[in-house]
């Protein structure tokens, strides 16, 4: 979760990287897909 954290905190936008982050903690409660949100953290949205 750290390195989803710092790869957000990166973003350009901070709008965006709440966003993000919101989805991302949405995803781990609902789903806890951890490999794919690591995976969706090492992309970048640029």
């Amino acid at each position: 979760l750290q390195r989803i954290l710092i790869k957000l905190e990166r973003s350009a936008s901070p709008t965006k990287a709440k966003e993000l982050m919101q989805s991302s903690i949405n995803h781990l409660l609902s789903y806890q897909p951890w490999r794919y949100v690591v995976i969706a953290a090492d992309v970048d949205p640029m």
